[in-house]
């Protein structure tokens, strides 16, 4: 996935260079037309696809947690799982 979010990136940005100083397309996550997605759309996305699903509604935040709190219980060391959860020390992870 990182990968492909770079090349997507790495693709933007060219396309930016050449179309001048005003250009968006260097964003990574924008709209089909090119403007800046709003800052609640994945909210907004994450919620519609709950309703969908018949599901109660959970936060971003709420799978974070969840993910983190299943790594742990499975055993997995508190080092791997702050690192993937993007944290720089495992004492913020066990808060």
């Amino acid at each position: 996935m990182a990968f492909v979010l770079t090349q997507l990136r790495d693709d933007r940005d060219s396309q930016a260079r050449r179309n001048g100083p005003n250009d968006r397309s260097g964003w990574v996550f924008v709209n089909r037309d090119g403007s800046l997605i709003s800052e609640d759309w994945p909210r907004r996305v994450l919620a519609k696809a709950w309703e969908r699903a018949g599901l109660p509604c959970h936060t971003p935040c709420d799978l974070r947690h969840t993910f983190a709190t299943l790594h742990l219980a499975k055993g997995h060391p508190i080092t791997y799982v702050s690192a993937q959860l993007g944290h720089s020390n495992p004492a913020t992870t066990l808060k």
